[in-house]
């Protein structure tokens, strides 16, 4: 079965969309929450500078906080290396911790 695109989901959607009210805005929603989910390959984008982030360590298959700066990254502790940057693949923003 051939994986359905984005693109194909939203053009069904609006052509049936007065069968399906609001189903085109909650597609919205998902891709954009879905976007702000997702695990950024370092060769794609880095983040904010000095910002604390997860990143992976795919040497030795971890995932850690850590913050990148013009030096490379930087693990909780401040050090600067090159095996955390040789081994850093991806990274994700931290979530807003949940509401209590």
């Amino acid at each position: 079965m051939a994986k359905l695109t984005d693109d194909y989901i939203r053009k069904m959607i609006q052509l049936r969309n007065s069968t399906l009210p609001g189903a085109l805005e909650a597609l919205e929603e998902l891709l954009e929450l879905r976007e702000r989910t997702r695990w950024i390959p370092v060769t794609e984008a880095l983040p904010v500078y000095r910002k604390e982030c997860l990143v992976f360590y795919l040497a030795r298959g971890l995932m850690f906080k850590a913050e990148y700066s013009h030096d490379g990254w930087c693990d909780a502790s401040g050090e600067i290396s090159d095996e955390l940057l040789e081994n850093v693949t991806h990274w994700i923003e931290i979530p807003e911790p949940p509401e209590v």
